[in-house]
């Protein structure tokens, strides 16, 4: 018997780029009872090493295409997910006026080109 995140993958390939939904994964189609935490399943799939991506809203639900099947997978311990998120810190962001020192009481957006 197959794993609810490898019913998914299969689902994902029939499906192409029309994608799968959660509403759709209810009654998916391949004899199983229905998966209810798809997106769970697409973050293990995502932590093997499979592309997928969400592509828009169909029946109000997140809409999983499979952009390009995964060269191997990965195990989970491999793939960085240890009980929390290991996704890269987020990049730093560019200076805000908040962000930029006072001078004189004033905010100096550009220096003086005296």
């Amino acid at each position: 018997m197959k794993t609810q995140a490898e019913r998914v993958l299969d689902a994902l390939r029939r499906a192409g780029q029309y994608g799968i939904t959660q509403v759709e994964m209810y009654s998916p189609g391949d004899g199983g009872p229905p998966i209810a935490r798809l997106a769970a399943r697409v973050l293990e799939l995502r932590d093997q090493g499979h592309q997928i991506v969400s592509d828009g809203r169909r029946n109000k639900c997140a809409v999983y295409v499979l952009t390009e099947p995964a060269s191997r997978p990965l195990p989970l311990a491999a793939a960085g997910r240890k009980g929390g998120d290991a996704s890269p810190p987020p990049a730093a962001s560019p200076p805000t006026p908040l962000d930029t020192p006072l001078v004189g009481g004033e905010l100096q957006l550009f220096e003086d080109a005296a």
